[in-house]
């Protein structure tokens, strides 16, 4: 169910009038929209007081509040479709709520958070030294080694991934996804699990690294020419704490490196400029080890904006070739449902409102070769070593 013509208008022309008839001229021009029946007014300000939004001024006010029931009618629709079964994932409100899908794409520059760089050293061989600590991790909890699969891989519940993260207002996703990298690699090497600096990444990790800041870098450049190459490691996200939105002078000799953060650097599982070795069982073999960097296509922004749920099996989210992307993410694992429907299971950086706790789910094909799969996943596969 979509809004009418003429409600767009009434948004667009009641600029000056009070919020309450707004919403009232609102609903009485669609009354087929799902709140109908209940103040639109009510709803909004509940949704707005959970997230403590406050506007500059009245007409501001009514704009977002315009946008919010645009996406209130898209996530009830959509909804319908995943009761009825014809889709794997649920939409749902969060703090992006008052935002259009366009401006939700600029708050995280996602038109510029992945900068695709000339692709060196591919394929960095692991060090003997990090096969066999991940050799005494794996019979210590019990799995298997990469030659035999597991059927589900969940290195969050295994207490080796931080917590949800939320980048904000900065197209920092490649240094939250570096982090992420990090912090699990390393949890896994030495059992200490700590939560490393995104805002060193972005504010001594520069143009001559690939990277810039909160417009846009590349994960695989952060580790392995700043943290391996410049900085011998890097400091705790609570010694150099994250500033939304903000790259500012490099402050890294203000604090010491975290003690077991000297990595060999990061590979490639497979060469990117080679579709044909793209394989999700490649992928699988990977995660058994450790959790691994990827880029995704994050379009359509307005799915991805409302996501709250499910396995995200969009068709509008590339799969074919050379897909472009424009962010990054910590894969995690991989699994099934109680349905039989596969996934993969990513961490994002939108904070915990959004997905599932700040994590989204791709349906997963474990034949697919070949392909860049679900929204380009397996167009860039990387992972951090000792």
């Amino acid at each position: 169910m979509f809004i009418s013509k003429k409600a767009l208008l009434a948004i667009t022309l009641l600029t000056t009038a009070s919020t309450s008839t707004y919403a009232q001229l609102y609903l009485e021009d669609d009354e087929a929209h799902p709140t109908v029946g209940v103040s639109a007014e009510r709803l909004f300000g509940e949704w707005a007081d959970k997230h403590s939004k406050t506007y500059t001024s009245a007409q501001e006010k009514q704009k977002r509040m315009g946008i919010w029931l645009q996406t209130d009618t898209k996530i009830k629709a959509h909804n319908q479709k995943y009761d009825a079964g014809h889709v794997k994932w649920y939409m749902g409100h969060n703090e992006y709520s008052d935002m259009t899908p366009e401006e939700f794409a600029n708050h995280f520059n996602l038109f510029s958070s992945i900068d695709q760089e000339p692709i060196e050293q591919l394929g960095l061989p692991v060090s003997d030294n990090f096969v066999e600590q991940i050799k005494r991790f794996q019979t210590g909890r019990g799995l298997r080694s990469s030659n035999n699969l597991k059927d589900a891989v969940d290195w969050n519940a295994q207490g080796m991934v931080t917590g949800a993260k939320n980048q904000g207002g900065c197209g920092s996703c490649w240094a939250f996804a570096a982090t992420a990298g990090m912090e699990s690699v390393k949890a896994i090497n030495d059992g200490q699990l700590v939560s490393l600096s995104e805002q060193e990444l972005i504010d001594c990790s520069g143009a001559e690294d690939g990277n810039n800041g909160c417009d846009g870098g590349w994960p695989k450049n952060a580790i392995t020419k700043y943290v391996k190459k410049k900085r011998g490691g890097i400091c705790s996200d609570q010694d150099y704490p994250y500033i939304q939105g903000e790259t500012g002078s490099c402050l890294a000799d203000s604090c010491d490196v975290v003690p077991g953060t000297l990595f060999g650097g990061c590979r490639y599982v497979y060469s990117p400029r080679d579709p044909t070795q793209r394989s999700a069982q490649r992928v699988m073999d990977a995660l058994v080890t450790s959790p691994v960097i990827v880029a995704v296509s994050a379009a359509p922004y307005s799915d991805w904006l409302s996501y709250a749920g499910g396995i995200f099996d969009n068709a509008d989210c590339g799969l074919e070739i050379e897909t472009p992307v424009d962010h990054a993410m910590l894969l995690t694992g991989y699994g099934e449902d109680a349905d039989g429907n596969m996934f993969w299971e990513f961490k994002n950086s939108w904070g915990a409102d959004w997905g599932e706790g700040g994590y989204i789910k791709f349906d997963r094909d474990p034949t697919l070769t070949n392909h860049d799969g679900r929204c380009g996943m397996l167009r860039y596969i990387m992972q951090p070593f000792f």
